[in-house]
């Protein structure tokens, strides 16, 4: 619903009913659709994010396994071994559960459709007769097909002239700009920043205990080996959760995601500059208003382009079964 509020606050409009009938008429379901959408590619995503944290947990104990041993010297080895055990199986058995069901791939398919239903209602609202599915997912239609389907099933009106183009075009700009500038994209950054950092602080912790224990076997042989056992633990410690850390970081594409919105931030720049040399210009409104038409379509156009390159980037990274 929140969704759906801001959607209709970018267009200054206290909702559906304001709208002309025959707007308001094939806003409704797109509207609907995409609130539910949003919130089912959300839902999607933080189930896949649990999941993922659950198997870097994994892995990272398989990686401690030789550093539990250090807890007990009688039964060491068994609790390696049974550390290992539990690591390795969960590590496998969290990646079948995270294949099989398909969450990370329903968040890349709910995020397209949210994309392309949001285009739609800007093109309806405006009255301009362009369809979404005639521009975007045309490489994707034997994974993805479905979201073509979808937003065509979601049309269930004619676009008729609605709002002034020049309206649309400037609350649209506006509301992306506004949230790629916004704190969660400065919070996203900050956290993708820390993330990075840590994970490479704990390679280089991993090197160094590497490094530490190979003067100390130069320097002094074996005569401290329980500090040089430390040292290995150490470097193993490290080096695994450092790894599991960046692994879990890359997957969830946190790199990619700012920067697509850097780009995006510079497309919506770019149009929101061209949007002021109309509106300043000598012409008519009927020429302003045909020349805000034609940037609205642009804009859609280019905009569904780089979320079809974003989706792309991101098709390398699904977990699916079989090698599919």
């Amino acid at each position: 619903r929140a969704a759906g509020h801001a959607y209709l606050a970018s267009l200054a409009l206290p909702g559906v009913a304001t709208l002309p009938a025959g707007i308001g008429l094939g806003l409704e379901p797109l509207l609907r659709a995409f609130c539910a959408v949003d919130v089912l590619a959300e839902r999607s995503k933080r189930y896949w994010s649990y999941r993922w944290r659950l198997l870097a947990s994994a892995a990272v104990l398989a990686a401690a396994s030789s550093s539990l041993r250090l807890l007990s010297p009688a039964h060491g080895d068994l609790i390696e071994s049974l550390a290992f055990a539990a690591g390795a199986c969960g590590a496998v058995a969290i990646y079948l559960w995270v294949a099989l069901s398909r969450q990370r791939n329903a968040y890349l398919d709910y995020r397209a459709l949210a994309e392309g239903l949001r285009f739609q209602m800007y093109w309806l609202c405006a009255g301009e007769p362009a369809l979404v599915t005639d521009h975007y997912v045309h490489k994707y239609s034997g994974e993805i097909g479905w979201v073509r389907h979808a937003l065509d099933a979601c049309l269930v009106a004619h676009p008729v002239s609605g709002l002034p183009a020049l309206r649309v075009v400037r609350g649209w700009i506006a509301d992306q700009l506004a949230y790629l500038n916004g704190n969660g994209n400065r919070r996203r950054r900050r956290h993708h920043t820390r993330a990075v950092a840590i994970g490479n602080d704990l390679l280089l912790s991993g090197l160094l205990c590497a490094a530490a224990a190979l003067t100390l076997v130069l320097t002094s042989g074996r005569s401290y080996a329980s500090l040089l056992a430390l040292l290995l633990s150490g470097m193993k410690l490290a080096t695994g959760v450092g790894a599991a850390w960046l692994s879990l970081n890359n997957k969830m594409g946190h790199g990619d995601t700012l920067a697509q919105a850097d780009q995006l931030r510079g497309l919506y720049g770019r149009a929101r500059v061209a949007l002021e040399e109309i509106e300043a210009g000598a012409g008519s409104s009927a020429e302003k208003e045909r020349h805000a038409r034609d940037l609205l379509f642009a804009l859609g156009k280019a905009v569904l382009e780089e979320n079809a390159g974003w989706l792309a980037a991101h098709q390398q990274r699904r977990l699916s079964w079989h090698g599919k």
